[in-house]
């Protein structure tokens, strides 16, 4: 969820990150990542994965006794801790434990956690956290009194086009009457006064 929410991709673009996708270090000291780009299928786009993202995932992958050290580059990252459990179309097909796990399982685990916090399980999904991730970035550039950086958000969220970055940027993440994006943008980057405004719609938070 960490990784969706500071990454801003879609949902097959993380889960079938492997190993070998990890470039190494960039001049910050942050990663940079290969990820297989929607709609392009055998061609690939880089990213930056930030320096405490990447630290989390190797936690994760310590926590499920997999060392960092012994990965292979074909290993997938995010896969079922527990691949007997998978549910399968042919009951006796072999389990396969290096495979992804799958979208409908990703959101599965991010309700499972919202049901903890009180989201609205109806609006927790993994598309929404990609949402939510732009938004925060746009809305810290409007408050140190920068204008949208198009150009910027079209390479994070790797729209084909400017322009269609443009409508999606005024459409769900600028647009003062989506209370939903607004809300999402309270929860997670919650801020003196705004935190005061809370209405009873903000009782239950919502991703999206």
């Amino acid at each position: 969820m960490f990784t969706y929410s500071v990454t801003c991709k879609r949902c097959e673009e993380i889960l079938e990150i492997q190993w070998g996708d990890m470039l190494g270090e960039n001049a910050d000291g942050d990663i940079i990542f290969r990820y297989h780009y929607k709609g392009t299928p055998g061609k690939s786009r880089r990213a930056v994965l930030p320096k405490m993202c990447y630290q989390a995932i190797c936690a994760y992958l310590v926590a499920d006794g997999r060392d960092p050290e012994t990965m292979q580059p074909e290993d997938y990252i995010f896969i079922a801790l527990d691949p007997t459990r998978i549910t399968r179309i042919r009951p006796d097909a072999p389990v396969v434990e290096n495979r992804p796990i799958s979208n409908s399982q990703a959101n599965s685990i991010l309700q499972k956690y919202a049901r903890r916090a009180n989201v609205a399980v109806d609006k927790a999904h993994i598309h929404g956290l990609r949402h939510a991730g732009l938004r925060m970035r746009v809305q810290k550039d409007k408050a140190a009194g920068k204008g949208v950086d198009y150009e910027k958000v079209q390479t994070i969220a790797g729209h084909g086009t400017l322009a269609v970055t443009q409508i999606y940027t005024n459409a769900l993440l600028i647009d003062p009457e989506d209370s939903v994006g607004q809300q999402v943008a309270m929860d997670l980057m919650p801020k003196g006064a705004r935190r005061k405004k809370k209405g009873p719609q903000a009782e239950q938070g919502t991703l999206l």
